[in-house]
C-alpha cells in the first residue's frame, strides 16, 4: 500500500513538472553513476505519459525530476543540479556519493524525499582513508524529508569521515534515522524542523547547526517543533550559530544551546514558547550570553549563566551589548546568574536598549543599567514579578544600580534583596507606579 501511495504521489509530481519548459522526469534504470557510460538513466517521454525510454542523457538541469527506484544504487560522481529528489519506492533504493571530494547536489523546490527502505550516504565506498566532504544544497524552499535512512557522516578509516553538509530553505521532516553533519537553514520564509525517529547530529566545529533566515519579519521563523533534533544538538553544546532570522523554540525539551559564552547577533531574535534554553551553562569557565539582538520569552524557560562555577558577577551573565537590543518578557522565565555561588548579573550596556516585563518572572543576581555610561535604556514592568535576589551578600554589592535610564512600572512586582544597598545611581527617573 506505501509503495502504491508513493508511486501515485510522484507520478502526480511528474504531471505538474511536465508543464514546466523543458521538463525531464528521470528514473534510474539499474545501478551505476550518476554521469555513465553506461548510462542508468530513463526518461519519460513525454513527460506525464508515464511512458519511459532508454536515454543517454543524465539529469542536470533545474527543472528535472529524479526518482531512484527500488533495487538501485546509485552514485554522484558531478555535481548536477535538479528540481525534486526523490530516493525508493517504499522498500529500498540507494543514493550516495562517490570519493571524490567537493561534489554537490542541488535541489529546487521539489526538495528531497527518503523513502521507507530508502538510504541517503555520504560515500559508497568508505576506508580509503581520506575525508571526503560533500554538500547538500536545497534552495527555492525546498525540504528535506527522511522517512528513510540518511548517512551524512560516514567513518572512513582511522580518524578520516566522508561528510555531506547541507544548506537548507525549507522544512526538516520525516520519522526515519538521520544522521548529521552540519546543517545550515538559510530560508527566505519560515521553516519548520518536525524530523523525528533517530536523529544524531556529529560535526565537529561551532556552526554544527546555523540558524541564518534572510526572510523579512514575520516570515524568517525557523521553528522548531522536534524533541528528537533538540536533543541531539544538545548531546554536545557550543555548535550552534545564531546569524539571522528568529529561532522560536516550539517544542517541550531543553536545548543546552552552549555552555561557553555566546552571542545572539543584531539581526537575530530568539524566541521561546515552551521547553527550556540554556545559554552559557554548567560551566567552569565563567561564560555569558550576550545579547546584541532581540530575545522574547513567550513561555518555558531560558537560562543565562546559570549553574556555573565562578565568583566573578561580570559573568555568569547576560550581557545586551549593543544598541537596540531587547529583552521581552510575557510569560514563562527568565533567569539569569549563579544562585549557587551568588554571582552574574544583567546588564544593559549600550544606547536605547529596553527590557519589558508583561508577566512570568525574571530572576537575576544582579540588574546594571547604564553600564559604560551608555543612555537611553527602559525598563517597563507592566505585570510578572522581578526578583533581584543576590544568594551571596558582600558590603560592595548593589542588587539594582541605575548609572543611566528609566524605570517605568505600571504593574507587577518587584523584590529585591535584603541587607543590601538596593538601589543607586544619581540619574534614576522617576518610578511611574
Amino acid at each position: 500500500m506505501q509503495q502504491r501511495l508513493l508511486s501515485i504521489f510522484f507520478c502526480c509530481s511528474l504531471l505538474l513538472i511536465a508543464a514546466q519548459t523543458n521538463a525531464q522526469n528521470y528514473r534510474s534504470a539499474g545501478t551505476g553513476n550518476w554521469v555513465g557510460p553506461p548510462s542508468i538513466w530513463e526518461v519519460e517521454s513525454p513527460a506525464g505519459s508515464n511512458n519511459w525510454v532508454s536515454t543517454s542523457s543524465y539529469p542536470n538541469t533545474a527543472n528535472d525530476t529524479v526518482l531512484i527506484r527500488n533495487g538501485h544504487t546509485v552514485t554522484i560522481n558531478t555535481s548536477p543540479t535538479i528540481r525534486r529528489l526523490v530516493v525508493g519506492e517504499g522498500t529500498s533504493g540507494v543514493l550516495q556519493f562517490d570519493n571524490t571530494s567537493g561534489r554537490t547536489l542541488t535541489v529546487g523546490a521539489g526538495g528531497v524525499a527518503i523513502a521507507s527502505g530508502g538510504q541517503f550516504n555520504a560515500s559508497g565506498t568508505p576506508q580509503d582513508n581520506g575525508n571526503d566532504t560533500h554538500t547538500l544544497t536545497i534552495q527555492n524552499g525546498g525540504s528535506l524529508t527522511n522517512n528513510g535512512t540518511i548517512s551524512f557522516r560516514i567513518p572512513d578509516g582511522a580518524s578520516f569521515f566522508d561528510i555531506v553538509n547541507i544548506n537548507l530553505s525549507g522544512n526538516l521532516a520525516g520519522t526515519g534515522t538521520s544522521t548529521f553533519n552540519n546543517i545550515q537553514f538559510n530560508g527566505t520564509t519560515n521553516q519548520t524542523i518536525t524530523i523525528g525517529g533517530t536523529v544524531a547530529i556529529n560535526g565537529t566545529v561551532a556552526t554544527t547547526v546555523q540558524f541564518n533566515n534572510t526572510g523579512t519579519a514575520p516570515n524568517n521563523q525557523i521553528i522548531n517543533q522536534s524533541v528528537a533534533f533538540t536533543n541531539a544538538i544538545s548531546v554536545t553544546p557550543d555548535r550552534t550559530t545564531f546569524t539571522q532570522g528568529n529561532y522560536v523554540h516550539d517544542v517541550n525539551a531543553t536545548y543546552l544551546v552552549s555552555n561557553a559564552s555566546i552571542t545572539i547577533p543584531t539581526a537575530m531574535t530568539v524566541t521561546a514558547l515552551q521547553g527550556t534554553m540554556n545559554f552559557a551553562h554548567d560551566n567552569a569557565s565563567a561564560p555569558a550570553l550576550t545579547l546584541n539582538g532581540n530575545l522574547v520569552i513567550d513561555g518555558g524557560t531560558v537560562n543565562a549563566g546559570v549553574n556555573t562555577n565562578t565568583s566573578d558577577q561580570f559573568f555568569n551573565a547576560l550581557v545586551m551589548n549593543a544598541v537596540n537590543a531587547n529583552i521581552t518578557l510575557n510569560s514563562g522565565e527568565l533567569r539569569v546568574g549563579n544562585t549557587t555561588t551568588g554571582f552574574g548579573n544583567l546588564r544593559m550596556s549600550a544606547n536605547y536598549q529596553s527590557v519589558t516585563v508583561t508577566g512570568g518572572t525574571l530572576r537575576t543576581e544582579r540588574w546594571v543599567i547604564g553600564s559604560g555610561n551608555a543612555d537611553y535604556q527602559t525598563v517597563t514592568i507592566n505585570g510578572g514579578l522581578v526578583q533581584i535576589l543576590p544568594t551571596v551578600t558582600t558590603t560592595d554589592r548593589v542588587a539594582l544600580q541605575f548609572v543611566q535610564g528609566t524605570l517605568v512600572m505600571n504593574g507587577g512586582q518587584m523584590r529585591i534583596g535584603e541587607n543590601l544597598t538596593a538601589i543607586t545611581g544619581s540619574n534614576l527617573e522617576p518610578f511611574f507606579i
